[in-house]
């Protein structure tokens, strides 16, 4: 049988596409309703909101059954956060069983004195008597948080550590920053710049909701081939700076003042951030060590922290393979992760050895990792990149547990954690607001009630040094029917999915295997789809796919063709080692928008990303969450240039970096406004660069046109699709 592709049928495949993509799927950038009892996507998302009730339909569909979860979400103003409950003395309660705390699918008996829980089944003595109505439920439960909403969070009494394993000192955390002080980045001026700016960040420190000050301390190491710490003792008239040369078997003296509370040492810190630039301006030492460096920053440490590397010249431990740590960071990692230490990097040179070292040590830490070409061309975004680290809502010294209804159970889960040997119990050394995990389910036996019920519990240290419990909940349909299962799953969601598992799976597996088993799950996905879930009416050769699973064919072959998986000339092995890190670390929105940008035409209609949706009279922003493009055709109109730029034409307007002026003009305002709003929206600042068709400077904006074939050799949208056609056609023959 001979399948034929005509252009009308791949447009269609798109009809609801435009609608779906820009009303429906981009996490929470619409208005949505979210039942009593369960969380906000902004916090817990499924693949599929109806789960298979067996084992055996879980396998037929070959559809993913996975939990987005990114536990301290940003919530946006005007929507409540969670709700912060003070534990009695004898914290949340728990199933006495399975440890599930409290939430609002807890079945009560007798007057509350018992309850049995949503995911093991077993029935605990409850605490304290509550009267039920006639429905069974507590009559207390709407104005107890626990009962009826699906986000809150407990602060947990200092005699309650039923929760976690943490028995570290409960004292309040650090930030330490390490500032790389050899020759490269005292000659350009970067360790300058970088002073100038921590300077100005101190105040925006992490702090509780409610508190007018940060309770977090401050630390400051600089390094070369040496470590010079430094004392910041309140009661010294300036900083004292300690060197310490002998980096084998490290061990730090007892001084006083390395780590100090920002509002009884800010002028000392301010001295000492002015005197770092002139202390080394004669430095002649251009190696440097940085393994030592996080080796001190953790003894300084009692408790947990977050440790920022800034640097232009890191050489270390080296790479094994492209992907591959080095064995010999492992063993700092782990101690990292008991301390519950975060490492950051901020690299201001795309030359680093030991990139994948890097990378992974910050993502198993809960640390995030930034590079730069250099502060010359990129100081403003390195400038809100640090702002935003710095304040964004951090936890330290966390244990993440994720409960399930019976039937199914945690069988995978990919981000900044380490599993522990208890099976959905994972170790995170730190955790913020950008970090997102995926956990995996697997189907273990066949569901009696008429729903599911996933549990996110996480226990951490917050800013101010409290141990506090947060609690994420959901219920899913539960369904014999696939056509159920597939009606209600989430392309956006299966995509974040599909990314993670692979960046994880890179360090083990052929980039060639990972892309071909891509193939091979949507065909299957597709295939059981046309076996079982579509209409008799559909005739042999059409291609049927469901509602809002349309666009995962695009999605997933632009994650095969993406420079991680299908590497090509165009970006350094640095480069794909860094963007590895990134997709690890998005959360859903963001990966949609990575592997599929937006690109609107002037002002503001949102076109396709090929080639042919691009008219040489237009202009176009472009959004894929790294950089934002302006690309101008070569016919645009001179009034644009004049609109946008205060310029007569665009040929007067250098390709590059561009900032916007302030023009009284409404296309003005409402490009400044759009890309004002998608920055807002980015974990990571964003650059706009302008490029003009058919000049060199269009080379890096065409790998956003990913409906087309890749310069790497990826295919095309068409192609993909017709090749996925024919196969899941071959297997049901």
């Amino acid at each position: 049988m001979v399948f034929s592709f005509t252009f009308p049928l791949y447009v269609s495949l798109f009809d609801s596409f435009t609608y779906w993509r820009h009303n429906y799927s981009h996490q929470c950038t619409v208005p949505f309703i979210y039942f009593p009892g369960n969380a906000s996507p902004r916090f817990m998302r499924v693949s599929t909101y109806t789960f298979p009730s067996t084992p055996e339909a879980a396998r037929m569909a070959h559809l993913p059954l996975a939990a987005i979860i990114k536990p301290f979400a940003r919530v946006p103003f005007g929507e409540a956060p969670p709700a912060l409950l003070v534990s009695r003395e004898w914290g949340p309660v728990c199933c006495s069983n399975c440890g599930a705390v409290i939430c609002p699918f807890f079945e009560f008996q007798d007057c509350g004195q018992r309850f049995r829980c949503p995911f093991c089944t077993c029935i605990t003595e409850g605490r304290i008597t509550k009267h039920l109505d006639k429905s069974g439920k507590r009559v207390d439960a709407q104005i107890r948080p626990e009962l009826c909403h699906g986000s809150y969070e407990f602060l947990e009494s200092p005699s309650n550590r039923q929760l976690n394993s943490f028995s570290g000192n409960f004292g309040t955390p650090a930030f330490i920053f390490m500032i790389d002080v050899s020759l490269k980045p005292i000659r350009d001026g970067t360790v300058y710049r970088i002073c100038q700016e921590l300077r100005s960040i101190l105040d925006m420190l992490p702090r509780d909701a409610g508190t007018e000050d940060s309770a977090v301390r401050v630390g400051f190491v600089t390094y070369d081939r040496a470590l010079h710490l430094y004392s910041l003792n309140p009661s010294q008239y300036q900083p004292h700076m300690l060197v310490i040369s002998d980096l084998e078997d490290l061990e730090l003296p007892l001084v006083e003042g390395l780590l100090v509370h920002l509002d009884k040492c800010r002028d000392a810190i301010n001295s000492l951030l002015d005197k770092i630039p002139k202390i080394f301006v004669e430095t002649e030492e251009s190696e440097v060590v940085l393994e030592p460096v996080i080796q001190a920053g953790l003894l300084m440490l009692k408790v947990g922290a977050h440790l920022s590397g800034l640097t232009s010249s890191t050489i270390w431990f080296g790479n094994t393979s492209l992907f591959q740590p080095q064995d010999a960071c492992l063993p700092l990692v782990q101690r990292s992760v008991a301390q519950g230490c975060g490492l950051d990097f901020f690299l201001f040179s795309h030359d680093m050895i030991g990139m994948a070292t890097l990378g992974q040590a910050s993502l198993l830490t809960g640390g995030s990792l930034y590079m730069y070409s250099s502060l010359v061309d990129e100081g403003e975004q390195f400038q809100m990149d640090l702002r935003h680290n710095v304040q964004r809502h951090i936890g330290f010294n966390g244990t993440l547990k994720v409960f399930v209804s019976k039937g199914l159970k945690v069988s995978a889960c990919f981000g900044s954690l380490q599993s522990s040997s208890i099976p959905g119990e994972y170790k995170l050394a730190t955790v913020n607001a950008d970090n997102t995990f995926v956990v995996e389910f697997t189907h273990i036996g066949q569901r009696l009630c008429l729903f599911w019920a996933p549990q996110c519990v996480l226990s951490y240290t917050s800013a101010s040094g409290q141990r506090r419990t947060r609690v994420h909940n959901m219920t899913l349909n539960s369904s014999s029917h696939l056509v159920e299962t597939f009606r209600n799953s989430q392309a956006e969601t299966l995509l974040t999915y599909f990314c993670k598992k692979a960046y994880c799976e890179l360090l083990t597996t052929p980039g060639k295997t990972l892309r071909d088993s891509l193939v091979i799950e949507l065909t299957e996905m597709l295939a059981c789809y046309r076996k079982h879930c579509s209409s008799t009416k559909v005739s042999p050769g059409q291609l049927v796919m469901p509602q809002f699973l349309k666009i995962l064919p695009v999605y997933l072959n632009c994650l095969r063709k993406s420079e991680v998986l299908l590497p090509s000339g165009h970006n350094s092995v640095n480069e794909r080692a860094y963007m590895r890190c990134w997709g690890l670390s998005m959360d859903t929105k963001e990966t949609a928008r990575y592997f599929y940008p937006r690109i609107v035409q002037l002002p503001l209609s949102a076109v396709r990303c090929s080639a042919r949706s691009l008219s040489s009279h237009g202009v176009y922003l472009a959004d894929n969450t790294q950089t934002l493009f302006l690309w101008v055709g070569k016919a645009a109109p001179p009034e644009l240039a004049q609109s946008i730029f205060n310029m007569p034409s665009f040929n007067n307007v250098q390709s590059g970096k561009c900032v916007l002026p302030n023009l009284n003009n409404s296309i003005s305002q409402t490009v400044r406004d759009e890309i004002e709003r998608l920055r807002h929206q980015r974990s990571r600042d964003m650059q706009l660069l302008l490029v003009k068709q058919d000049e060199e400077s269009e080379n890096r904006f065409k790998h956003l046109l990913v409906e087309d074939r890749s310069p790497n050799g990826g295919a095309s949208y068409p192609d993909f699709l017709y090749h996925v056609h024919v196969s899941a056609m071959q297997l049901l023959k």
